[in-house]
């Protein structure tokens, strides 16, 4: 099986070195990152990735966080050789609560992202890990504010619950327990949109691949032996 991976806000993926190092033999990954000087809405970031994807080979796309509504909608476009779809820490529309997203929509023009890293590993780490952190804080201030605040901004107005109607391939959610950034009920909307939908809770926080990727691993693995066997996914029936 190929795992396409999405990146979370920084547009990197450099933050899913953990996971991969993880991934037995049978799986190979790639990561498609996002330019980092460009101000894409989410429809422009969907046909970014959508140029890119495998056209001779079977594969899964593994989003997380921001990239969540990205993998909804390609999948929603059902592209010939997608088998299903990772959905780590995200959401499928605004990921927080209607005052608290007017209330961020409102100051969004203020930020300036030079979040300091214990800040970062209280919110994304749960306190777990300052080096993560730190490497986060560093890639962040590297990225043009504008890009940022863009990315922050589609977040907040995106609404892909329709969308879900149209996907066609078996989903699995990870939700960590512990996410300090996400309304606890960003993933179970998508399952509720989705009633097919795979829901594991996971322990750890927003940064799940990165501080327990063993059991999202484990999770993980399940789902793709799943995909391989003769059966017809429940939407089918």
């Amino acid at each position: 099986m190929h795992i396409i991976l999405l990146p979370g806000l920084d547009g990197s993926g450099l933050f899913f070195e953990a996971f991969r190092k993880l991934l037995p033999s049978s799986v190979s990954s790639q990561i498609i990152s996002y330019p980092r000087d460009e101000c894409l809405t989410y429809g422009e970031t969907v046909d970014h990735i959508y140029e890119q994807l495998p056209r001779d080979r079977d594969y899964v796309l593994l989003a997380e966080s921001f990239s969540g509504p990205v993998a909804i909608d390609i999948a929603a476009l059902a592209p010939l050789k997608l088998k299903g779809l990772i959905l780590v820490s995200t959401f499928c529309f605004s990921p927080l609560t209607p005052l608290k997203t007017l209330i961020a929509d409102r100051l969004l023009f203020l930020l300036n992202f030079s979040a300091p890293p214990r800040f970062i590993n209280w919110l994304l780490c749960n306190d777990m890990d300052l080096g993560l952190s730190e490497r986060v804080a560093r890639v962040v201030d590297a990225l043009p504010t504008e890009t940022l605040k863009s990315r922050v901004q589609s977040a907040l107005q995106v609404d892909l619950r329709g969308a879900l109607d149209d996907v066609e391939v078996p989903i699995m959610v990870l939700k960590a327990i512990e996410d300090r950034l996400l309304d606890p009920s960003a993933s179970h909307t998508i399952k509720k949109y989705y009633d097919s939908t795979e829901l594991f809770e996971v322990e750890g926080p927003h940064f799940l691949l990165q501080c327990n990727p063993e059991e999202c691993l484990r999770a993980i693995e399940n789902f793709l032996e799943a995909l391989q066997m003769p059966t017809l996914h429940p939407r089918y029936f």
